[in-house]
This record gives C-alpha cells, structure tokens and sequence, in this order.
C-alpha cells in the first residue's frame, strides 16, 4: 500500500508535468505576443507620440508666428494709439495755454471796459450836471428877467411915485402958497 500513496501522486505529478508542459509552452508563446504586443503597441504609442509631439511643435510654431503677428500689429496699434493721445494732450495744453491767455486778455479788456464804463458813467453824470445846470441858468435867467422887469416896473412904480410925490409936493407948495 505504501507504493499506491507513493504512486497515485506521482502519476498525477507526471499527469500535471504533462500538461503544464503543453500549457507552460502556450503560455510563453502568449505571453511572448503579448510582449511584443506591448512592444508593439509601445513603439506604435511612442510613434504616435513623436507624430502628435511634431504636429504639436508645428501648431505651437504657428500658434507663436500668430501671436508675434498679432503683437507687431498691436505694437504698431498701440504705438499709433500713443502717438494720438500724445498730439491729443498736445492740442489739449496748447487749447487750455490759448484759454488762459484768452481768458487774461478778456480779464484785461472787461477791466478796461470798466474803467471806460466808469468813464462814460462820470461823462454822463458831468452831462446829466451840465444839463441840470444849463436848465437851472435858463430857468434863473427867466427868473432873472422876470426879475429885471419886475424891478424896472417897481422902479418906475417909484419914479412914478416919486414923480406923483413932487408933484403933490409942488402942488402943497403951490397950494400953500396961495
């Protein structure tokens, strides 16, 4: 019996050595394709790569043309766009300059306007005094004249009345002495 134990095990060992054999041979042949499956596959995916990393660097090359494109013209824009704002803040300093030295010589002339209205005011006024005056001479010469007659009237009033008062006086004398 101890051959049975010994034997039922070593008919199955040389049963499995039989076919692990056969599946160990399969199995380095599939596991070899899958290596050079891999390797394959590898080679294919580092290909791909070097292809998509060549488009890559194209499209980047481009994509950096492009943009060196773009900032020359937004260079140039800006550099047109400063030039602008520059001979705007020019024009701007010489308008707001032309301003002031406009806004003193209107200062200066409505100072002189002034003077020359306050001139025309004191001419008026003299006018307006030299007008009252000549009114008040024309109305005093009236008066004067007014006066003049009156005077020569009560003048000859009393010449009259002297005249009366020597007559009446000569006429006493006359009629005293009679």
């Amino acid at each position: 019996m101890k051959k049975v134990y010994f034997l039922g095990p070593a008919i199955a060992l040389a049963i499995f050595t039989f076919f692990y054999m056969g599946f160990s041979k399969e199995y380095a042949e599939q596991e070899r394709l899958e290596i050079e499956a891999a390797a394959q596959a590898r080679i294919d995916e580092q290909l791909k790569e070097a292809e998509d990393r060549k488009k890559a660097i194209e499209a980047a090359l481009a994509l950096n043309e492009e943009r060196r494109t773009e900032r020359l013209a937004n260079e140039s824009r800006d550099l047109a766009e400063k030039e602008a704002r520059q001979l705007a803040i020019d024009a701007l300093d010489n308008a707001r300059r032309d301003q002031r030295s406009l806004a003193e010589d209107v200062r200066l002339l409505k100072e002189v306007l002034t003077g020359i209205q306050a001139d025309i005011d004191e001419v008026k006024e003299e006018k307006e005094q030299a007008a009252k005056q000549i009114t008040f001479l024309n109305e005093y010469v009236v008066a004067a004249n007014q006066n003049v007659a009156n005077m020569q009237n009560v003048v000859t009033r009393i010449e009259a009345a002297n005249a009366a008062r020597q007559r009446a006086q000569a006429a006493a004398a006359a009629g005293s002495g009679r």
